[in-house]
């Protein structure tokens, strides 16, 4: 299953990332956390905690010997933005 692409800020995964990231009680309550950046994303990864998304800009994202992170394209959490 190819990544799947959001184009608007309307789309609700983004609304969603907006709220947990700005709502400490969103977080709470879901339990989920935002991980921001390829380092952080990185040592999610090296910690095998489970990622629900995987949002990635192909226009900044570059490769990083130092924090590793594999975009399988056919991953089910990846979505390009």
């Amino acid at each position: 299953m190819p990544a799947k692409i959001i184009e608007s800020l309307q789309n609700p995964l983004v609304k969603e990332i907006v709220k947990l990231q700005q709502k400490p009680r969103e977080r709470k309550k879901s339990g989920l956390i935002v991980a921001e950046g390829q380092r952080e994303v990185s040592l999610a990864l090296q910690a095998e905690i489970k990622l629900r998304h995987l949002l990635v800009c192909d226009e900044l994202f570059v490769p990083d010997t130092h924090y590793p992170v594999t975009l399988d394209e056919n991953q089910s959490s990846l979505v390009k933005v």
